[in-house]
């Protein structure tokens, strides 16, 4: 279901970038190859704890990151998926990541129900962000969420926007809560344990 669905109008253009005082949230290109890495690698013990996939591998090396990179690019272009990163303003230095997809692809992962899937819409993004632990311990993850959550609303022509997480990541929960977010699905990972849970504005 979700390979006949889009993600983005083809007659809207795609936001460029939103600025605050500490960050940029942009466009993800190859040439952040390095910094992104930097990023990921100071990040991997933190989301292990309760990510279950093999984020990253640990022969994962910046060749392969590169590559990654460009393909994120190719996808962003086309409007498949939407690949953006928080770049400090401060020091020449990446904070994290933002992965945007269509809803019915999660659903699909989360082995929902072929009748909630099929109710997916064109248009109905989810939303996933991880940020180094250095935000985490500053409160800087939560006003990141703010900003890209504002942004997304009103500059991004999507009909709909949740954010999805782990449940064991209680700080990204709380600051899903903490900015006006309401849950609307808790569902178990197909692999392992824990749940996702997925989470927007209600309006």
């Amino acid at each position: 279901m979700y390979f006949l669905v889009k993600l983005y109008p083809d007659n809207k253009p795609i936001p460029e970038r939103v600025t605050h005082d500490l960050f940029t949230i942009r466009p993800l290109l190859p040439a952040d190859y390095k910094l992104d890495y930097e990023a990921v690698m100071d990040s991997l013990d933190y989301y292990r704890e309760f990510n279950p996939s093999e984020w990253s591998a640990s022969n994962f090396d910046l060749s392969q990151n590169k590559k990654e990179l460009e393909n994120h690019l190719e996808d962003h272009l086309s409007k498949k998926s939407f690949t953006l990163t928080i770049a400090s303003n401060e020091a020449e230095e990446i904070l994290g990541c933002i992965y945007i997809n269509h809803l019915s692809g999660l659903l699909t992962w989360l082995k929902q129900s072929r009748e909630k899937i099929s109710q997916v819409c064109d248009f109905e993004a989810q939303v996933y962000l991880w940020t180094r632990p250095s935000c985490i311990e500053t409160d800087l993850d939560r006003k990141i969420l703010e900003v890209l959550e504002k942004w997304l609303e009103e500059k991004w022509a999507f009909k709909s926007i949740c954010f999805q997480t782990y449940e064991a990541d209680v700080r990204q929960v709380a600051n899903l809560l903490s900015i006006g977010l309401s849950q609307e699905l808790s569902a178990a990972l197909p692999k392992g344990n824990g749940k996702v849970g997925i989470y927007r504005r209600i309006k």
